[in-house]
């Protein structure tokens, strides 16, 4: 699965045992690999309880922005939100 199953198995956590969501970040790997400047992430870390959640969304932080992209995530959890650079707020149809 490459870096980051590596990076979940040094900290400790079994890749295997935490959720199938958690493999479906491999697909970052190949993502990355083409170098884009923008990363799609809808829901990153909807399935995942929050000390897992952390982990894995540090990673993906960590990996976007080591290869230099840009990432626009989707997200209902406040937590992860605040992580990012900038916030914009959807509601009630406006952008804010």
């Amino acid at each position: 699965m490459g870096q980051f199953a590596e990076f979940l198995q040094f900290d400790g956590v079994d890749v295997d045992h935490v959720s199938d969501h958690v493999n479906s970040f491999k697909y970052l790997e190949y993502a990355l690999a083409n170098r884009p400047p923008l990363v799609l992430a809808d829901e990153p870390t909807g399935n995942l309880d929050e000390a897992t959640a952390d982990i894995v969304f540090a990673e993906f932080l960590k990996l976007v922005r080591g290869e230099g992209a840009a990432a626009l995530v989707a997200t209902h959890n406040e937590r992860i939100a605040a992580k990012m650079d900038r916030v914009l707020r959807l509601h009630e149809g406006l952008l804010h």
